[in-house]
């Protein structure tokens, strides 16, 4: 059954420093399902490839690397879908930020679980009855 991945269980599955539970389970349903992402994951990822090499943790090498596995995957990404009113008050009401707020909209939107370690997030999706991975 298609996700909802956010940046961070991205992250989780992607890097072997950081492979926890979460990170887990993505990996497996990223064998058979397919993951929905807003515009911005794109971005949100390689921000934090660029921190992972500007802490070296990474190397320059590693980051494309990894960032190629993470493109191989099934992921799809949802151009903005929602007006800019909605994500604001979703936004607000839940105190999340405008990014994190496009990741609940569109697992909502879509009524399909969220993948995140984010606990914010987590915490915010339950409470509008989206099923966290």
């Amino acid at each position: 059954m298609p996700f909802v991945l956010d940046a961070s269980a991205a992250l989780e599955a992607a890097l072997d420093d950081e492979s926890g539970a979460v990170g887990s389970v993505v990996t497996d349903r990223l064998a058979s399902d397919t993951a929905y992402v807003p515009s911005i994951w794109f971005s949100e990822v390689v921000h934090a490839m660029l921190q992972a090499v500007r802490h070296r943790r990474l190397s320059v090498d590693d980051a494309h690397a990894t960032l190629a596995a993470i493109t191989d995957c099934p992921i799809t990404a949802v151009s903005d879908h929602r007006e800019t009113r909605a994500l604001l008050d979703v936004a607000h009401q839940t105190g999340l930020s405008a990014y994190d707020a496009s990741y609940l909209l569109l697992a909502v939107d879509m009524g399909v679980d969220l993948a995140t370690c984010d606990w914010q997030l987590r915490r915010a999706a339950e409470r509008a009855g989206v099923a966290c991975i």
